[in-house]
């Protein structure tokens, strides 16, 4: 299924405090869009839980950049589906 703009996908969260935490995020751009054979990146606006996942989420949002795609091992500073319950 490809991440197209506007779908929720969720980020692993890398800083410290909110280390290997999923948290959604809004895909903004798709790389394969552009023809770009990295099909899996996108651009990411991350929704947060402020300071309680650290200081450099405080704001609310974090912008990811170039997020590669895992859904096996959910590496941090990856994005992956959601999971279904």
């Amino acid at each position: 299924m490809k991440a197209s703009v506007g779908r929720i996908v969720h980020y692993v969260l890398m800083d410290r405090y909110g280390y290997e935490q999923h948290r959604p995020a809004i895909v903004v751009r798709n790389w394969s869009d552009e023809g770009n054979p990295n099909e899996d990146m996108v651009q990411l606006q991350v929704i947060t839980d402020g300071t309680n996942d650290g200081t450099q989420y405080a704001s609310g949002l974090y912008w990811a950049t170039s997020v590669h795609q895992d859904e096996d091992m959910k590496r941090v500073g990856t994005w992956h589906w959601p999971e279904r319950e």
